[in-house]
């Protein structure tokens, strides 16, 4: 992350929740929410960030930690010119429970929740910089689970990424599967991921919206070393 995440230090409550949590050392990284008049609620809102994992706060005491080692994380960016306009990302742990933070509106009827791992909500404040606090989760994410998820897969486990499901035999989409050797390329294009067959012609499995394919660094990451991306 770059300079401009600079800001308060953890407040000892939150302090003693990432102690808690063994989320280590504060990175000396806090991000605020956007200021204007109708947007007073957030004003004491707060985005940490430690070496194992972050804190969120918010209105009326709320609070929520994510460790790096069992968070997941799914994204809607906006971008203008290639510069992030606006982004929300919505942030999960393996219980369900999910904090939505960032500019953007939130991504996901409550309908999709269940499909995608999450099982409560909370709206989060509308924390600015989402171009250097929203890459450095999915790389955190990426860095601390991949070698995690690639042991699962070798054990013929199925690792889950949202709306899509990765296996050591292949891909799952929609209740559709293709084996790897039936797939070309995966790539994300227009807000959408794409599963083309082998000879790159057709798709071999539906597009995904990419603000339903959870941890999008390491899923991209686990198929190039599948050999699909």
């Amino acid at each position: 992350m770059t300079e401009t995440g600079t800001g308060p230090a953890p407040t000892e409550q939150v302090a003693a929740l990432a102690e808690a949590r063994g989320l280590g050392a504060w990175v000396e990284r806090t991000f605020l929410p956007k200021k204007g008049m109708f947007l007073r609620k957030w004003e004491g809102s707060r985005l940490y960030f430690f070496t194992g994992g972050l804190v969120v706060t918010g209105p009326e005491d709320f609070v929520a930690a994510y460790d790096w080692r069992t968070a997941s994380v799914l994204q809607s960016i906006t971008t203008v010119n290639g510069a992030v306009q606006e982004a929300r990302y919505t942030v999960f742990d393996r219980s369900g429970a999910a904090v939505g933070i960032g500019r953007g509106g939130d991504m996901l009827f409550p309908r999709q929740h269940a499909g995608l791992g999450i099982t409560s909500l909370v709206k989060g404040a509308p924390f600015t910089f989402e171009g250097d606090w929203g890459p450095y989760i999915q790389e955190c994410i990426a860095k601390e689970r991949g070698a995690e998820v690639l042991a699962d897969l070798e054990r013929g486990e199925a690792v889950r990424f949202g709306a899509v499901t990765l296996s050591r035999t292949g891909v799952t989409v929609r209740e559709r599967s293709a084996v790897w050797d039936g797939i070309g390329e995966i790539r994300a294009s227009n807000g959408q991921v794409f599963f083309w067959d082998a000879g790159g012609r057709r798709p071999a499995l539906p597009a995904v919206p990419a603000t339903q394919v959870a941890d999008l660094v390491l899923f991209f990451a686990v198929c190039r070393h599948m050999g699909a991306a």
